[in-house]
């Protein structure tokens, strides 16, 4: 086998197999150590929410984490919310319409300072 010279340094693929084989031989050695056997209860399975006990009365939502980010950028997204159709054709539209701008600003970067 040959060494495949690269501008950081060599790779061969003789070295990566025996360090992926002792990586699984480090693998296998780790788990003999491990305990065997899962016994399961209750409340051990119990979710941990901030060091409070769970109860079906008080679930933290996904907007309640956000709260604050949402109320700051509020406009944004009622004006992001009334132009919103859910129609593909629109999204795809709006995706080749930004592309497009990007890539004319792009190109005129470069012709200008290029």
């Amino acid at each position: 086998m040959s060494t495949l010279e690269t501008y950081f340094g060599f790779w061969t693929p003789t070295i990566f197999i025996l360090f992926f084989c002792l990586a699984m031989l480090l693998c296998y050695l780790l788990s003999l150590f491990a305990k065997k056997g899962f016994a399961y209860s209750k409340n051990k399975a119990q979710p941990f929410v901030s060091g409070n006990a769970y109860s079906e009365l008080n679930l933290i939502r996904a907007s309640d984490y956000f709260w604050g980010f949402f109320k700051a950028t509020e406009n944004y997204y009622d004006f992001i919310k009334s132009i919103h159709t859910g129609l593909v054709n629109d999204y795809i539209s709006w995706f080749i319409g930004v592309i497009s701008v990007m890539l004319i600003v792009v190109f005129a970067g470069v012709i200008i300072w290029g």
